[in-house]
């Protein structure tokens, strides 16, 4: 029997988890620094985001040991309103970002998650 994912993950990671669903239903993105306020991580430190790819990693080999999309995709710069290197860090070594066109490939992996979280029901989550 498969343990659910809420039972593998901390507190602070199913918030994360909670929010980042709501996130893809809605067909949005969210910041590095709003999931760090959500993960309980201090963004006065200038790696902030280091710790936030980390708990965002922690929850996406799960989702991707369940055959469920990342949701890597969905964190984003603020500026530039891009994932950083860590999405395609992760991509790389699962196998998902193949050719030379790295935003094409973050466009796809986004899309995939928007659609699944739209689509999805509570017994799929």
């Amino acid at each position: 029997m498969a343990i659910q994912t809420e039972e593998w993950l901390a507190q602070p990671d199913q918030a994360v988890r909670d929010k980042l669903i709501e996130v893809a239903q809605a067909g949005q993105t969210i910041t590095y620094s709003e999931v760090a306020r959500i993960a309980e991580i201090d963004t006065a430190n200038r790696h902030f985001a280091v710790a936030v790819c980390r708990v965002v990693e922690r929850i996406d080999r799960i989702e991707h040991e369940a055959h469920r999309p990342l949701f890597c995709p969905l964190v984003v710069l603020k500026k530039s309103r891009k994932p950083g290197t860590g999405f395609y860090d992760l991509a790389r070594e699962l196998g998902l970002l193949v050719g030379d066109d790295d935003e094409a490939v973050w466009k796809r992996e986004l899309a995939r998650t928007h659609a699944y979280y739209r689509t999805a029901s509570d017994s799929r989550r």
